[in-house]
């Protein structure tokens, strides 16, 4: 019997050939197919997370997503049960692009912790990774791990490869490029939306090329400040062949004069492996100014543990 029953049964595979007790036909073939496809399924994994880039690191519709998903906003204080929009529809979206705008130019750094939690079904494997992440004007971006704890395949070859692909996209300035601009985007006001009881404008987004990194879908905008609260959408473009489609779910948090991410959900779906979910948080912003942050060069810090992890 081949290595792989061998791996499946132990030494008993082979005991029908000593005298001892056999194994069920049916039984044996069950189980070694068993075995064949959660091997297939970490071949595939592989493939779908290193041929291509991070399927889960996206920025920021109508479709469900592939997978429930709770997210919910960042409360920004207390509030009226019915504010008043001071804002017309035109006057937010004019308002929200000048305050991204200038967020691009003048965010010189900041840091946050960071909590990411990754899973792939077909396999019923999961890990989680806290972090701090710290970025510097222009182009530095580092994690340094905190703590990881779960399978060591899903921190390898999920979890790394979105720290990877963050810290690429920080190295080669994509943000005026991803941003969700008019120069990127064309935008449709389409009504009220209520989320957790809050009314907030919502407008149809549709990208004027599909290019990586670039969505289709909508955003809700504060009516009364004219800020940024949710994106939900779907990648234009798949990251590669593998991938059949990303799914996300973005939540921001004013931090002073910026907005940030507070929370992004994504759902991949891809061929064979099924589902991945990644669910990336970011609490405890701080924003300091770039001299009080030391110098230093692109680099990831991911989960290294003494398994001999990512580092």
């Amino acid at each position: 019997m081949g290595p792989l029953l061998r791996r499946c049964f132990g030494e008993q595979t082979d005991s029908n050939v000593t005298g001892g007790p056999t194994w069920p036909r049916a039984a044996t073939l069950q189980v070694c197919a068993r075995a064949c496809r959660r091997q297939l399924i970490r071949l595939a994994v592989g493939a779908v997370l290193w041929v291509g880039p991070a399927v889960a690191c996206c920025y920021p519709w109508d479709e469900p997503l592939a997978a429930p998903m709770n997210c919910p906003v960042p409360p920004p204080g207390e509030a009226s049960s019915t504010p008043a929009a001071v804002l017309s529809p035109q006057q937010a979206l004019v308002t929200y692009e000048a305050r991204a705008l200038r967020q691009l130019t003048t965010l010189a750094a900041y840091s946050d912790k960071t909590t990411i939690d990754a899973e792939i079904p077909a396999m019923g494997e999961k890990g989680q990774c806290s972090l701090r992440r710290t970025f510097s004007a222009p182009q530095s971006l580092i994690y340094r791990a905190v703590e990881f704890v779960g399978d060591t395949f899903v921190k390898t070859n999920v979890i790394y490869r979105v720290l990877e692909s963050d810290v690429e996209n920080a190295e080669k300035e994509t943000g005026q490029r991803s941003a969700i601009l008019d120069s990127n985007y064309r935008f449709s006001y389409k009504g009220i939306e209520e989320l957790n009881g809050r009314p907030l404008y919502a407008f149809a987004l549709k990208p004027h090329h599909k290019v990586p990194g670039l969505f289709k879908g909508k955003i809700l905008i504060d009516p009364q400040t004219g800020h940024i609260v949710r994106a939900v959408g779907r990648l234009s473009k798949s990251p590669s062949w593998w991938i059949k489609r990303v799914d996300f779910i973005e939540d921001y948090v004013d931090v002073g004069d910026f907005t940030m991410s507070a929370q992004i959900q994504s759902v991949t779906r891809a061929r064979i492996v099924g589902r991945i979910v990644v669910n990336i948080r970011h609490s405890a912003y701080e924003v300091p100014q770039i001299e009080q942050l030391e110098s230093a060069p692109n680099s990831i810090r991911s989960c290294s543990l003494s398994d001999g992890g990512p580092t």
